[in-house]
């Protein structure tokens, strides 16, 4: 095969034992002790609950009261369009938009907090500190979130890793250092400048009662930060929205079994060749 040294001639081996999106992990090999990388790839790390208000809850009532317990600062406000049509002698559309909630950011930049009516997300950014940070951090901003908006129920429960590797060219090809990537068929041309793939995987949680939740891996190929490098993102979703428990020990637990399956994927995903470059 003929190695590579720019972007837009990245190679992808074409091999007979291989199949586009294959992820090849062992529910067994979870483990709570993980490798710790001193150079994570984790560009964002987000805690994502969905909810039900009440049918009047007004939405300024969020803004307030992040304002009044945190120091975070509004960055952005959350607009929801609808657009009602008419039928007639005349026809026409009226468009309506209305506030659906905040974006909020601290003075570092390095945390972002979404308080809407359909939901609560917050959200690491580089540095990543660790998921006991993410976890408590996420426990305090929710708190005043359900304080405030008192949810009915809560309906989607998720956790996301967003992971980007710059690679160093020349790559001959993906498989040496991920082992889910595209295969392009030995009919087509093998020069890749660009791709994105995502698979949904059904995942169940057996200490949890059995409870179904769902992975959805995302990669994707994006502009490397320098020349002589190229950069893939590995987007890692676990979530459940199949009636997710509304009890509050319970939506933690599963949270960190959704951690501890997180590491798994990841681990499942990489090779060591990709393990040296991270370490």
């Amino acid at each position: 095969m003929k190695v590579i040294d720019t972007f837009q001639e990245l190679r992808v081996r074409d091999s007979a034992d291989t199949v586009i999106g294959r992820l090849r992990w062992r529910r067994s090999d979870i483990q709570n002790t993980v490798p710790h990388y001193k150079k994570a790839p984790i560009t964002e790390a987000l805690i994502d609950l969905q909810v039900r208000l009440t049918e009047n809850f007004a939405v300024a009532r969020l803004q307030q009261a992040v304002g009044e317990h945190t120091d975070f600062v509004l960055v952005q406000e959350l607009k929801q369009g609808t657009i009602e049509a008419s039928l007639g002698e005349q026809l026409g559309a009226v468009t309506q938009t209305k506030s659906h909630g905040f974006i909020f950011c601290s003075n570092d930049k390095q945390r972002v907090l979404q308080a809407r009516l359909d939901g609560f997300t917050f959200s690491r950014l580089p540095p990543y500190n660790g998921w006991e940070a993410l976890r408590d951090e996420a426990k305090t901003f929710w708190e005043i979130y359900r304080t405030i908006a008192a949810p009915e129920a809560v309906t989607r429960i998720a956790l996301k890793y967003v992971n980007r590797f710059d690679l160093p060219l020349p790559v001959r090809d993906f498989k040496d250092f991920f082992r889910t990537y595209p295969e392009v068929s030995s009919d087509l041309p093998q020069n890749l400048s660009g791709f994105f793939s995502q698979i949904q995987l059904p995942y169940r949680l057996p200490k949890l009662n059995g409870v179904d939740a769902t992975l959805v891996l995302t990669q994707a190929l994006v502009p490397p930060p320098q020349q002589n490098f190229v950069s893939l993102v590995l987007d890692v979703d676990l979530f459940c929205a199949n009636n997710p428990t509304s009890d509050e020990q319970e939506i933690w637990r599963l949270l960190e079994h959704f951690r501890q399956g997180k590491n798994a994927v990841f681990e499942g995903c990489i090779t060591n060749a990709t393990r040296e470059l991270i370490s």
